[in-house]
C-alpha cells in the first residue's frame, strides 16, 4: 500500500479496507492536474502565438480570451483588440501588417482578402508625457511676454483700466516664473538664464 500522495493506480489493492479514500485521493489528484492541463495548454497556445503573458496585461488577456487556440491568427487578432502591446516582435509586425479575413470585401468592393486596420493607440503614452511636462503635439509655445502684452491691450480695448491691464500682465508673468516657463528678472531688468 502507498501513501496517499503517492498513491498510483496500480498500487491500490482492491481487498484493503483504505482502498474507496485511496481511489478518492487518486481521483482528486488527477482533476487538480486536468486543471492545470488546461491552462498550461492555453499559456502555451498564446505563448507560441507570440504573446507576452509575464506582463499582468499578458496574464488578464490569458485569464479572458475564448478564442480558438489552434487558431494562430485570431489569437492575434483577439490581443490587438485587447492590448497590442501584449504581442512580441514578429507576431506583432505580421499582425499589424496581415491580419486578414478570407472572403471579406475589399474597399475598392472586391471580394478577396482586406487588411484590418491596427486599433487606434490607446494614449496611456500620450497622457503620460503630457502629466510630466510636455507640450502637446502641434501646440504651438506662446511667447509669455508678448502674448501678455496683447491681452493687455485687448482689455484696455474693451474698457480696462491700464491699471488692470498692467496688473493681469504682471500676474500672467509671475505665474510663468513661477512654473519655469519664464526667466526671472534681475534688478537692472535684465532676464536671468
Amino acid at each position: 500500500m502507498a501513501r496517499n500522495d503517492d498513491i498510483d493506480i496500480e498500487d491500490i489493492d482492491d481487498n484493503d479496507p483504505e482502498a474507496p479514500s485511496q481511489l478518492r485521493a487518486y481521483a482528486k489528484r488527477q482533476g487538480e492536474k486536468a486543471a492545470k492541463v488546461s491552462v498550461l495548454e492555453k499559456e502555451n497556445a498564446l505563448l507560441r502565438a507570440g504573446i507576452d503573458t509575464s506582463t499582468r496585461k499578458g496574464q488578464a488577456f490569458l485569464a479572458t480570451t475564448t478564442v480558438d487556440l489552434n487558431d494562430t491568427a485570431a489569437i492575434v487578432a483577439d490581443a490587438m483588440e485587447f492590448d497590442p502591446s501584449i504581442i512580441r516582435g514578429s507576431a506583432a509586425a505580421a499582425a499589424a501588417s496581415a491580419t486578414t479575413d478570407a472572403g471579406t470585401t475589399a474597399p475598392s468592393g472586391e471580394t478577396g482578402a482586406a487588411v484590418t486596420p491596427a486599433p487606434e493607440p490607446t494614449g496611456t503614452d500620450q497622457r503620460n508625457a503630457l502629466s510630466n511636462g510636455a507640450t502637446p503635439s502641434g501646440a504651438a509655445t506662446e511667447d509669455i511676454v508678448q502674448g501678455s502684452m496683447d491681452r493687455a491691450r485687448k482689455a484696455m480695448a474693451e474698457g480696462a483700466s491700464e491699471f488692470e491691464a498692467m496688473g493681469s500682465v504682471i500676474a500672467e508673468r509671475s505665474a510663468a516664473v513661477m512654473a519655469g516657463k519664464l526667466a526671472p528678472v534681475n534688478p537692472s531688468g535684465a532676464r536671468q538664464g
